[in-house]
């Protein structure tokens, strides 16, 4: 058996190794950091529910009843619209109009 001795050069690009280690610590942290926010947020006993989305459900059910209020007037106006052009296209309405221009043309 013959031994030869072989000269190897290994390039190494320690900047490069530096930022996946550090993007890869990053994103592990950023992620450990969000899940014990999420579980601070929903956790049952600080809140006293056993609906774990209670603090969101919460935050959506204030927002709603800030703009159900805030447009409340423009509301209404849009649901009577809505409505009376429902109610104008059924035959219980036609018939109710068509009665009320008789009773008004005959008088």
């Amino acid at each position: 058996m013959s031994v030869f001795s072989v000269p190897v050069t290994i390039g190494i690009n320690e900047e490069e190794i530096a930022k996946e280690i550090r993007k890869n610590v990053e994103d592990r942290v950023v992620e450990k950091i969000t899940k014990e926010i999420k579980e601070a947020i929903y956790e049952k006993s600080t809140y006293g529910s056993r609906d774990t989305n209670e603090p969101l459900k919460r935050m959506v059910r204030m927002q709603i009843g800030e703009i159900l209020e805030k447009n409340e007037n423009v509301i209404v106006q849009e649901a009577a619209k809505a409505l009376a052009d429902k109610m104008i296209k059924t035959k219980a309405v036609k018939e109710a109009i068509k009665e009320t221009i008789e009773k008004v043309n005959e008088d």
